[in-house]
């Protein structure tokens, strides 16, 4: 470690003497300054910023131990090491209270020296690692909060129970202060479901991070939508529609900045409630669906948009849902969605059947649209907007039209089932061998999900099809499995190899460890040894 150190004496011949040792010490400390009294060495700390200071106890104009005192005033973690030609114990009580390192006498000797310069290197490296796992510590409590925050987002995005309210709400009161919905639109970037080369992964990747730091940074929270849109929470100190669009600008433009060419943002109202979040995600998602009548690169708000009772009460959400649940084949998902959608959509009508139809119209456009921007898809396997409008308008029961869309969900699922089922061996082949390699790090689903850029709870079900266990049975048996081959080092102890494998608390390795093998860790290691 380097040390700075600094040299006060009123005799030439004892800096001489210190400068020596030092500089033939063979470690890596070098001198600050060499000063002939306290109060030169008083002005030079400022701009000398030394480590350690040693100092003679009795030196004119000022000496050691006022020197210690006034020099602590301005930097207070310089260690000092005193040296005196009085062995008067007043002086080294003195110095015990100052908290100085040493009280040496002289002539110093070399040992001695070196002996308070090692303890002041280890006190400094000590203090710097505590300084670091601090600010480790501080990083991942913050970390942790950002993740809760998003967390607890996304799921009131989806809630729809009115006057609902979380039973545990994240420290930041951010969902009680005036809030408005951002959500952010890339518009020249589209993914492809399961389909992503490497390239186009760390993009996603990168982009992801540039909203993500703009958000933050703003102490927002953020939820991605896996379709090149977030929908991101701020708060507003004023709600007049200019202070909005600034703030909505500041956020374009460092976006654009950073390398990303064109984005729109559309903006809710604002709210002051958690159990509103789900109404402002529905303005969002209104005004992603009418983005097409908008230049790219546009900001707008929802309350300049002309909204008729009905748009307003469409289920943009559940639709929302509905097209994720497709992309990712899973058919009884989606047909329960589309069951609720279509029973909103007749609730909202008022019994007109015109409007029913436009609007089931309108969801199949918005269904299309989205899934056939999709350059994988081979749009010929389905019916085109034209024949759905025709087989639509000979339909005049709310269940034929029910069935003939649940009929398109089938063949869309499978299709997609059918598209996907390489490319989702791939991705869970690729998701174990990474827990294979990181499984005494912290591993989460979600982690997992954010890493794959997947749905977690997509990334759950597929997991479990294709593996037959669930994502936590696997990793538990990949560090239970891991923690046995340790075992059979007697020299490791129960609570290090739990740490070696993963787990944090000791308690929970071993009940998981009992679960999967039916013994103790102990138990397991005396048999081996036993049978060994």
């Amino acid at each position: 470690m380097n040390l700075n150190i600094m040299l006060v004496d009123d005799e030439p011949k004892v800096l001489r003497g210190l400068r020596s040792m030092i500089e033939r010490s063979g470690e890596d400390w070098y001198i600050a300054g060499e000063y002939k009294n306290g109060v030169e060495a008083l002005a030079a700390v400022i701009n000398q910023k030394p480590d350690v200071i040693i100092t003679d106890i009795k030196m004119p104009c000022m000496d050691g131990l006022e020197l210690v005192q006034r020099a602590r005033e301005i930097t207070p973690d310089i260690k000092f090491i005193i040296l005196s030609g009085f062995p008067d114990f007043s002086y080294a009580q003195k110095a015990i209270r100052l908290e100085t390192v040493d009280y040496i006498l002289k002539p110093p000797d070399y040992r001695d020296i070196m002996s308070s310069l090692k303890k002041i290197e280890q006190m400094l490296m000590e203090r710097d690692s505590k300084i670091k796992e601090e600010g480790e510590l501080k990083l991942f409590k913050e970390k942790a909060l950002l993740q809760l925050k998003d967390k607890f987002f996304m799921d009131m995005l989806y809630e729809t129970a009115p006057g609902h309210s979380p039973k545990k709400v994240p420290e930041n009161e951010c969902f009680y202060k005036t809030f408005a919905l951002f959500i952010i639109r890339l518009d020249n970037f589209s993914i492809s479901v399961f389909h992503e080369t490497e390239e186009e992964m760390d993009m996603l990747s990168a982009n992801r991070q540039k909203v993500q730091a703009s958000v933050y940074k703003r102490g927002g929270c953020i939820v991605d939508l896996f379709d090149g849109s977030f929908c991101c929470l701020l708060n507003q100190t004023h709600e007049s529609p200019a202070y909005i669009k600034t703030v909505a600008g500041e956020i374009h433009r460092e976006l654009l900045e950073s390398g990303l060419d064109s984005i729109t943002i559309g903006i809710s109202k604002c709210y002051s409630s958690p159990d509103r979040i789900n109404a402002a995600f529905k303005e969002c998602l209104y005004i992603l669906r009418n983005k097409v009548f908008y230049e790219k690169n546009s900001i707008i708000l929802f309350d300049e948009l002309n909204v008729e009772k009905s748009s307003a009460e469409y289920p943009l959400d559940t639709e929302h849902k509905y097209i994720e649940a497709l992309q990712f084949a899973d058919f009884d998902k989606a047909v329960g969605i589309l069951t609720e959608l279509v029973d909103k959509v007749a609730e909202i009508s008022n019994m007109d059947p015109i409007k029913f139809k436009s609007h089931i119209m309108e969801f199949v456009i918005v269904v299309m649209h989205n899934l056939f921007k999709d350059r994988f898809i081979e749009k010929m396997k389905f019916p085109t907007t034209n024949e759905m409008y025709k087989m639509l308008s000979r339909l005049d029961n709310k269940n034929d039209i029910q069935d003939m869309l649940i009929t398109y969900t089938r063949e869309i699922s499978e299709y997609f089932n059918e598209k996907n089922k390489t490319a989702c061996r791939k991705v869970i082949s690729d998701i174990k061998s990474y827990i294979n390699t990181n499984y005494f790090n912290d591993i989460t689903l979600r982690q997992i999900a954010r890493e794959f850029y997947m749905n977690e709870s997509y990334l759950s079900d597929l997991f479990k099809k294709e593996t037959g266990e669930s994502f936590s049975m696997y990793l538990s048996t990949v560090r239970i499995d891991q923690s046995k081959v340790l075992l059979m080092q007697v020299d490791l102890k129960t609570q290090d190899i739990a740490e070696m494998v993963g787990y944090a608390n000791s308690r929970y390795f071993i009940k998981v460890f009992r679960k999967l093998t039916g013994m103790s860790p102990s138990e397991y290691r005396e048999r081996i040894l036993n049978n060994g």
